[in-house]
């Protein structure tokens, strides 16, 4: 690189600095803060009542899941004790039988637990204005007590940060205040 084009290229860079350092300088005290979403979403009310109401869906539905391994292996279990004076015909019916409850069984996993199945749809369709409700309330603190950066402790990289700066609470409230 010529000695022209590095000269350039470090007046441009030492520009660059001062417009950034100066944007801070003009525009008033950076303002940082940070929230925890897993103590807000654990001790939001409303959150809280959608888990549970999740739980209870869940559970209904990993109760039918259970109820069929009890079937295959009721199935299995039978297949296994009368196999030896089974005819070939009853063995082939009963091992076909045993293999459709498995299929159905993969099936219904599928359509409930898989990673577009009922659960995660219902997941999303009922956390969704939740999760826009802490969007807004955080957006409403930050604008109301001028913060410039708001970081979230779980995926920020954050090690260690003083108290003072942790908004949670005040979300919390706020949530739990909407109503």
């Amino acid at each position: 690189m010529s000695k022209y084009l590095k000269s350039i290229t470090g007046k441009i860079f030492l520009i660059l600095v001062l417009l950034f350092c100066s944007s801070f300088l003009f525009a008033g005290p950076l303002k940082i803060a940070y929230v925890d979403s897993e103590k807000i979403m654990s001790q939001y009310e409303e959150a809280n009542n959608i888990r549970l109401s999740l739980e209870s869906e869940f559970k209904s539905w990993d109760d039918e899941l259970k109820e069929m391994e009890s079937e295959i292996a009721e199935l299995e279990t039978k297949y296994e004790q009368q196999q030896s004076t089974m005819l070939e015909s009853a063995k082939t019916e009963a091992e076909k039988k045993i293999m459709m409850k498995y299929e159905k069984r993969k099936i219904f996993y599928e359509e409930i637990m898989g990673e577009n199945g009922k659960l995660a749809r219902r997941q999303v369709e009922l956390m969704q204005p939740i999760l826009e409700k802490i969007q807004n309330v955080i957006q409403e603190i930050r604008e109301k007590e001028s913060i410039s950066i708001i970081f979230e402790v779980l995926n920020s990289g954050i090690i260690d940060a003083d108290p003072e700066l942790d908004i949670s609470d005040k979300i919390i409230e706020a949530l739990n205040n909407l109503k």
